[in-house]
């Protein structure tokens, strides 16, 4: 799987970017139910407790997933009203 992601200074959005990118993938493929934490860790090489780091819940990274894609769409919505204008 090829992953894309961005990078700030200190390396956290970097991870952060990468967990929600592999996470997505695997929940949209196998349904969210199916897919354990451990499975995101070892698709991306880290351990559960690393990841765990970064996200308490399993949860937590499909809120967050599901936010990005919120703000996308507003983000969208506010790119079309201005080309309308």
């Amino acid at each position: 799987m090829t992953v894309y992601y961005y990078q700030n200074v200190n390396g956290r959005l970097f991870i952060l970017e990468k967990i929600l990118i592999v996470a997505l993938h695997l929940f949209a493929r196998d349904g969210y139910e199916t897919v354990y934490v451990s499975r995101i860790a070892g698709e991306l090489d880290m351990t559960k407790g690393a990841l765990y780091r970064h996200n308490k819940r399993k949860r937590d990274i499909f809120d967050c997933i599901v936010q990005r894609m919120e703000q996308q769409m507003e983000l969208s919505c506010i790119l079309v009203s201005i080309c309308a204008c």
